[in-house]
């Protein structure tokens, strides 16, 4: 039985990144990027919008094929949505063709058959083939992709794809949302915000997130919090990382890719930029923020967050609470 590897929106993504970081460091410089539909597609448009930002412009548009019956069953391969692209194409235009796998090769081998029925004399003479995937042993054509990542065996299956998948297949490999976990005897009081979109937030055994505290993912990037830590009131976590035995002050921001050293301190007030890392028993302050100071925090920040965690289990065992009456 032929072993399946499950592939993701965003592995997606960076593939067609990579594949055109391939092809702008190749030199080549294409005139025209035809992806075929389906899976090509979205690889096209990625690699595409790419060599854009780098000030490289192709025209490009979609084509399909007409083949697959199932897994090993191919019949003729017939090809639609060429007439733009016969239209506007000259011999001494170059063209990139962008597919998900280069499998039998048989897909691409009928554009260009078709291309050059069609276009003639007009046909590039420079057309190249850009895939993440290629199985070489399943060839049965005398071409070869210029541009691959990977080369595999393996059924892949896009995000798109639902195929061959059992329920609990797709269940258990279906795009994710983000969550959120909260570790054992973490605790989070009045109006605290813990929102997660795409990627997670977890919160480590035994921290407090105190009242009205913001925790939001960051850009492409979680947001993680170590054990045993104090987020104190009105503070702000972007896509960062608390180490465990940490405590920040009322009212500070730490920002995506920002990295706060195990038992550190963040004063109040202060604003850690993107991507600032500081190393363990640091005392930070300040905006932006510096560290002014190292000092071992650990053993107290640890004792700080245990009473907020002897605090919460009063609280749910309804100790100390005033009469209803």
């Amino acid at each position: 039985m032929i072993e399946k590897r499950y592939l993701d929106a965003e592995k997606l993504l960076e593939d067609s990144w990579h594949l055109g970081a391939m092809v702008l460091a190749s030199g080549f410089k294409p005139d025209f990027i035809v992806a075929i539909w389906r899976g090509g597609v979205p690889i096209g448009i990625g690699l595409q919008e790419f060599l854009k930002t780098f000030g490289v412009t192709s025209d490009h548009i979609a084509i399909r094929t007409s083949s697959y019956e199932g897994i090993d069953q191919q019949s003729a391969v017939r090809v639609h949505g060429l007439s733009y692209l016969v239209s506007r194409v000259t011999d001494d235009a170059s063209l990139l063709i962008v597919d998900d796998v280069f499998d039998t090769g048989r897909s691409v081998a009928a554009v260009i058959e078709e291309l050059r029925r069609k276009a003639r004399k007009n046909t590039p003479t420079d057309i190249r083939i850009a895939v993440p995937y290629h199985k070489p042993e399943r060839n049965e054509t005398d071409r070869q992709p210029d541009y691959v990542l990977y080369e595999t065996s393996e059924w892949l299956k896009y995000p798109h794809s639902l195929e061959g998948l059992s329920r609990d297949e797709i269940n258990q490999h279906r795009p994710k949302h983000g969550k959120v976990y909260i570790g054992p005897e973490a605790s989070i009081w009045t109006y605290a915000v813990t929102r997660s979109e795409l990627y997670e937030i977890r919160i480590g055994a035994r921290s407090n997130i105190q009242d009205f505290v913001m925790i939001h993912e960051g850009n492409g990037t979680g947001t993680f919090v170590g054990e045993d830590c104090s987020i104190t009131h009105h503070v702000t976590l972007h896509g960062c990382t608390i180490e465990d035995g940490c405590l920040i002050g009322i009212n500070a921001t730490i920002m995506d890719g920002a990295k706060i050293g195990r038992g550190s301190i963040v004063a109040g007030n202060a604003i850690v930029k993107e991507n600032d890392h500081f190393p363990p028993n640091a005392v930070i302050a300040g905006v932006p923020a510096k560290q002014v100071a190292e000092r071992d925090n650990y053993a107290a920040n640890v004792e700080n967050a245990r009473f907020y965690q002897r605090l919460s289990n009063q609280y749910l065992k309804g100790i100390d609470r005033l009469s209803s009456e």
